[in-house]
């Protein structure tokens, strides 16, 4: 066990925006409009943000924005275009385990999972994925509402081996020894949900921690 899996409320709140962000958008439509959607100018989660366009087909969908962070993660270059160029121990491609999720349920995705990257290093993520729609809002043959694009929003920590861990954690506990913290209400946020760290180590068995987050009502 590599540790507590435990993002700050700074990290956390990061979905949290990008939730309230779908929400403000949504209108009385069953999706918000992907013309509302501009991640080029979302400068606080944007550089950690992926939008995937669905409209020729939901088996490879194209990369329309990569965030400057996520593309430095995936090293990302002008030849990825779609998903399946993303290199397979990126944090860009644990995408691919969750997108289906959120074309069957309609609804948007957090998520919480833990893997080992391309540089061998366990590597905890958390994420959210929001379901937007073509300006038409409808599928011509059943006039229901149809996802075409998903926004994702991912941030992530790389933990340090069991041996560093432990001598952190005698340390910080021997610097702390005597000290009295003070007690701090968190701010009054949405939760996301209460996530159990699990382990990704197969890339065609993925085991990480999913909630359907509801609708605003």
């Amino acid at each position: 066990n590599l540790g507590v899996f435990d993002f700050s409320n700074t990290e956390r709140r990061m979905q949290v925006r990008a939730y309230n962000l779908w929400a403000s958008q949504l209108g009385d439509n069953a999706f918000p409009s992907i013309d509302t959607l501009d991640p080029e100018s979302i400068e606080d989660f944007g550089p950690y943000s992926v939008l995937l366009d669905f409209s020729d087909g939901l088996d490879d969908p194209v990369l329309r924005h990569i965030g400057a962070e996520l593309a430095k993660e995936c090293s990302a270059d002008d030849a990825m275009a779609r998903l399946s160029d993303v290199p397979s121990r990126s944090l860009l491609s644990r995408i691919t385990d969750h997108y289906m999720q959120i074309l069957a349920n309609k609804a948007p995705i957090g998520f919480e999972a833990e893997f080992v990257n391309q540089s061998g290093a366990a590597v905890l993520y958390r994420g959210i994925l929001l379901p937007y729609s073509s300006v038409s809002q409808s599928d011509s043959a059943t006039g229901e509402a149809k996802i075409d694009f998903i926004y994702g929003v991912i941030n992530w920590k790389e933990l340090a081996d069991q041996a560093m861990a432990d001598e952190l954690l005698l340390e910080i506990g021997q610097a702390l020894e005597g000290v009295s913290l003070p007690n701090e209400a968190p701010d009054d946020v949405l939760e996301l949900g209460t996530f159990a760290p699990s382990q990704d180590e197969s890339e065609d068995e993925p085991d990480a921690a999913v909630d359907m987050l509801p609708r605003p009502s």
